[in-house]
This record gives structure tokens, C-alpha cells and sequence, in this order.
């Protein structure tokens, strides 16, 4: 995945909570090849790095049996692909975000950039927690 692509994908997914908490699905199609996300300018980019979330007020509607007895789908061109309960697709994504945060240090170290603190000091961090 393009460097540029990869860090949008870990800016926009908090905001996935907020959508899987408050639709019942999410439809997918395959984007046209003229807008694709590969295809779009930096400053689009930019703008979705800098966003601050809102997925902090997304929890305040639920109720204790609202994650585990609701499900939510996801569908490709109307086609059901995933069909879980709500909470089990909210430990996936945070699984998920894990996973791509993981990539993007890759990326960073391999350009001898530093990598950010992401649940404590980073090996690059010169200061000792």
C-alpha cells in the first residue's frame, strides 16, 4: 500500500467507531479508477490527517445490550460479506488499526524517519520514560 494511502487509512479509522455504532451497515463498492484514493491530491490527504475525531460522543447513545445484540453488516455491490455483532466488529477494527499503525512504523523506520510514541516511548524516544 502507497506510504500516502496507508497514513490516510490510520488517520480516517477511528471514525469508523462513530459509523459502526450509529449505521447498520455500510455499503462497498469498488471506487471509480479517476477518484481513486491513490489518485487523490495531498491536500485531501491533509485534511483528513489533520480532522480532529469525534468518535468519543459515539458511545453515549448505547446501552449495555446495544454492541452484543445488534449486528452490522458489511456489503459489496448489495452483497452481504460480514454479518457480526456489533462489538465483535469493534474489537476488529481496533485489531485492524493496530495492524496498519504497525505498517506505518515500518514505513517511517525504513526512511530513517522517527517513529511516533504509540502506547508509551518509542525506541527512539532519547528521554527514558
Amino acid at each position: 500500500m502507497p506510504l500516502l494511502r496507508l497514513a490516510g487509512l490510520v488517520a480516517s479509522m477511528p471514525s469508523w467507531i462513530t459509523l459502526i455504532i450509529n449505521q447498520d451497515e455500510l455499503e462497498l463498492s469498488p471506487p471509480p479508477v479517476r477518484g481513486s484514493i491513490s489518485n487523490r491530491p495531498w491536500a485531501t490527504w491533509w485534511a483528513r490527517l489533520t480532522k480532529p475525531s469525534r468518535t468519543a460522543e459515539a458511545p453515549a447513545g448505547t446501552t449495555d445490550d446495544y454492541l452484543p445484540m445488534t449486528n452490522w453488516k458489511l456489503l459489496v455491490k448489495g452483497n452481504v460479506v460480514m454479518d457480526q455483532p456489533r462489538h465483535v466488529v469493534l474489537v476488529d477494527t481496533f485489531n485492524h488499526l493496530a495492524h496498519h499503525r504497525g505498517q506505518l512504523t515500518v514505513y517511517l523506520r525504513s526512511t530513517t524517519s522517527r517513529c511516533p510514541r504509540l502506547y508509551g516511548p518509542s525506541a527512539d524516544d532519547q528521554q527514558l520514560a
